[in-house]
Order: C-alpha cells, then structure tokens, then sequence
C-alpha cells in the first residue's frame, strides 16, 4: 500500500512538471522573435519577463499561486511585442506590466484574482478612507513615456486589488499615430450589471499624466463608487458614454472611493462610447 502510494506522487510530480504549473520559476524571453504559445514551450515555468523585441505570448495560462510577482514583465528592450489569449490568476502584483516598451498588444485576455500582496490598509475601507492613487498594482499596467502606440483591446479583468487597467505617463504619440494608447472594448469589473460583483478595488480604467489616449467602446462595473472622474483641468471629448444609473463627471475630490473611468493629470483624451456603471444598476 505504501508503495502505491509513492508511485502516486511520482506520478503527480511530473504531470506538474510536464503541464509547466511549477511554482515560482521564471522564463525569460531574450532572443528576438521568440513565441511562447502553450504551456509546454516553457515546462517549469510560471512567470514570463520580456527582453527582446519582436516576441509573442499566445495561448497559455500562468496560475501564480499569490506569488509576490507579477505574471508578464515586459522590460523596456522589448517591444512590438503580442500578448493574447492568456490567463493569469493570483499574482501577487500585476497580471501584466509593461515598462517602457513600445508597440505593445494585450489582446483578448483573462486576468484575474491578482495584487493579491497590495497593502491591507488601502483594501478595507472599514478602518480609514483608502486613496486610491496609492494602489501600487493593476490587471494591466502601461507605464513609461516610452510605452507608445500601446493598444489594450478586448480583455476581461476583474477582482484585481487595484486598478483593473492602468496607462501612466504615457506621452508620446509616434508619428503617423493618432494616440499613445489605445484602451477599447474591455470588460473591467462585473460582466454586467447584474452578474455576481466581481469589481476591481481601485478604478475600473485609469489614465494618469499620459496624453491622447483613446478609451472607447469599454464596459466598466463595479469599480468604486463614481462612474467617470475627471481631474480638475482635464478635458475629455466626445463623452457619448453610458451607465445604468447615468454617467457623472467629478470634480478633483480626495473622497472618491475609486471611479468606473479615471482620468488624472494629462493631455486631452477621447472617451467615447463607454458602458460605466455599479452593481445593482
């Protein structure tokens, strides 16, 4: 009896060995036009950092076991990089973050379940009235005046602690470009309005000091308790935006407890055709 039951976990050993959900290892992506597009290109491995240039990321799923990493790590050196259809789960930072590298794709996404390690004071707003601006992790975060022509399309991020997605000092918008980014068609938050509430603890959508950003098309729900914020002095265009309870523009205001939408501190941004909202409706 004892002997099968060692076998057993022999047997178990390598099939996580084999299935690549080893806990805490790391696969760098440093020779340019390298794709990882299942789990068996990198067995062992759970978290992804990207140096190089011209790489794809397809197909996987990254469990991180509320590891204090962050899932996808893309360096600076990278870029014209594709990130789509991957899962993550549980990261103890962000799903998947971004530093600097330009012509970066997230596409058709899951992140889930992440910024499992943020600080406990900025979660329970039982003790104090927790900032928001303070939250250190996100689903997806762009940051970096370098990070151009980023586009974050058709993804699904929720129960995130912090923002569901984050572009931050994002300024420069190459030539023959339009916007430095491009935030469309996601669903940040509770799939609608009346699912069970899955919201994101900070805000759902944050653009912070980045200029010309687009952010259309994307449904927000439950992710704090404003529907659009924006920033004293900030000016958003074509706001043909919706909302189960109607969209409202804030006024800078240190009591708002997360907002659908976010935008602080930047150039002139298009927001358009957005559904924000809260749960219940």
């Amino acid at each position: 009896m004892k002997a099968k039951l060692l076998f057993s976990k022999f047997l178990i050993g390598i099939g996580l060995f084999c299935s690549g959900l080893a806990f805490g290892q790391l696969e760098t992506m440093s020779t340019p036009g390298r794709i990882i597009d299942n789990l068996s290109d990198m067995p062992g491995n759970n978290r992804i950092r990207v140096t190089a240039t011209n790489c794809v990321i397809r197909d996987i799923v990254l469990n991180l076991a509320n590891a204090n990493e962050s899932g996808i790590v893309v360096e600076g050196s990278g870029g014209n990089l594709l990130i789509e259809n991957v899962t993550i789960r549980n990261a103890g930072q962000n799903g998947i973050v971004v530093n600097g590298a330009a012509n970066v794709t997230v596409r058709n996404c899951t992140i889930e379940s992440c910024g499992l390690t943020q600080n406990q004071n900025y979660l329970d707003w039982t003790i104090f009235r927790p900032n928001f601006q303070n939250f250190a992790y996100a689903g997806i975060y762009f940051q970096n005046s370098a990070s151009q022509s980023a586009l974050i399309e058709n993804n699904k991020v929720y129960n995130v602690r912090g923002h569901g997605i984050f572009v931050r000092s994002l300024n420069t918008v190459a030539s023959g470009k339009t916007y430095s980014a491009e935030v469309k068609n996601n669903i940040v938050g509770s799939s609608s309005l009346t699912a069970t509430p899955q919201g994101n603890y900070g805000d759902g959508i944050r653009i912070e000091s980045s200029q010309r950003v687009l952010v259309q098309g994307n449904t927000s729900v439950d992710n704090g308790n404003w529907k659009i914020f924006e920033n004293a002095g900030q000016v958003a265009i074509d706001r043909a935006n919706s909302g189960g309870q109607g969209v409202g523009y804030g006024l800078d205001n240190e009591d708002v407890y997360g907002s659908g939408i976010e935008l602080r501190g930047g150039g002139t941004h298009t927001v358009i055709s957005n559904f924000v909202g809260t749960y219940g409706g």
